[in-house]
């Protein structure tokens, strides 16, 4: 499949002048145009999320960040081995619990964004495979996130149990049916 197709309908060039271009590749890429997702509004920062894809399938995080692109900043407790990573927002489900996190913290985290913008589109959706996190400052920031869980896991008889307990769903339920 041809991805990245380049016109150069508008330069005036002497070997490939614009008229050159049959109209059925003009409107092949008029219909393969990719599909730019819009943000979800059902995610809130510090709200907890089950993790539909990737190393940490089937495991709960708290959303903490919109990054560029879609992608989503996500950490958890360091126990259950969910340290930050990101991912695309379409991988997730929101769940209807909180964890508060505070508004000085959550702009704390820097994010080169306009190296985050250079990245393809198509790599993003996959967003475990690629090197963002060395374009985030995260240094002592788990510690912050443990304490706040732990804190709300304090406040609410078994949350700690359901952040360490794998999500399953029950048989013949598709999981990325479920919104899109």
């Amino acid at each position: 499949m041809i991805r990245n197709i380049r016109l150069n309908i508008d330069q005036e060039s002497t070997k490939y002048p614009g008229d050159d271009i049959p109209s059925k590749v003009l409107t092949w890429l008029e219909n393969n145009k990719r599909e730019v997702e819009a943000e979800r509004a059902d995610l809130i920062e510090g709200q907890i999320i089950v993790i539909l894809q990737g190393k940490h399938t089937s495991m709960r995080g708290v959303f903490i960040k919109r990054l560029p692109k879609n992608l989503i900043l996500v950490s958890g407790l360091s126990s259950t081995g969910v340290s930050f990573t990101v991912m695309n927002q379409r991988y997730v489900l929101p769940v209807s619990v909180f964890v508060p996190l505070e508004r000085s913290f959550i702009d704390s985290i820097e994010v080169q964004e306009n190296e985050v913008a250079k990245i393809r589109d198509w790599t993003t959706e996959n967003a475990a495979d690629l090197e963002i996190l060395d374009l985030i400052t995260l240094e002592g920031k788990q510690e912050t996130i443990d304490t706040a869980i732990n804190n709300e896991c304090a406040k609410t008889k078994g949350l700690k149990t359901y952040f360490v307990t794998p999500f399953t769903l029950p048989v013949g339920v598709d999981a990325m049916g479920a919104f899109y």
